[in-house]
């Protein structure tokens, strides 16, 4: 644990990497969230310094110009083994995701219901990070004790109802 007073290490290294690889992301970003001018860090008598210039940075949103740019960056130069898309999403992506998945759902619903054939149920947009889910698959003794339609029926008769109600 440091001490108050001392400086932590590798902070100065890390603004430096920072300003000279992201100068206009940090600028736009700084400009946006801020209403900072990135340039008043390198005029004389502005209160604009490192610390600040790094506190503002490190609290950036992570859907950012700064913050994507990282992410765009990192699988590319550094880990040349992992996909862009392996890169973690911001909030704002996830929501963008997500709604679009809920509208494809809606369209296939709305269009399920209005035809006599069985439609593919849309796949949802694959996230970074997130295994696709496997459909849990009810056993047959379960089913047949579950749903009152398929009681009393063979375990043939009621493999072929439920084949038939999933399209399969």
């Amino acid at each position: 644990m440091r001490q108050a007073g001392q400086a932590e290490s590798g902070k100065i290294s890390r603004a430096l990497w920072l300003t000279e690889s992201f100068a206009e992301e940090i600028e736009a970003d700084l400009q946006r969230y801020y209403g900072l001018d990135y340039l008043d860090m390198f005029r004389p008598g502005r209160s604009l310094g490192w610390r600040k210039l790094l506190v503002f940075i490190e609290h950036l949103p992570p859907e950012g110009a700064l913050n994507t740019a990282i992410r765009n960056m990192l699988p590319r130069d550094y880990a040349p083994d992992v996909e862009p898309e392996q890169s973690p999403w911001s909030t704002m992506e996830n929501l963008t995701a997500s709604l679009i998945d809920e509208i494809r759902l809606n369209g296939w619903m709305y269009a399920q219901a209005h035809t006599e054939t069985k439609l593919p149920r849309p796949e949802p947009i694959p996230r970074p990070g997130v295994r696709a889910r496997r459909r849990r698959v009810l056993p047959l003794a379960a089913a047949m004790a579950i749903d009152p339609r398929l009681r009393g029926m063979s375990q043939e008769d009621a493999q072929a109802t439920i084949d038939q109600m999933t399209g399969r």
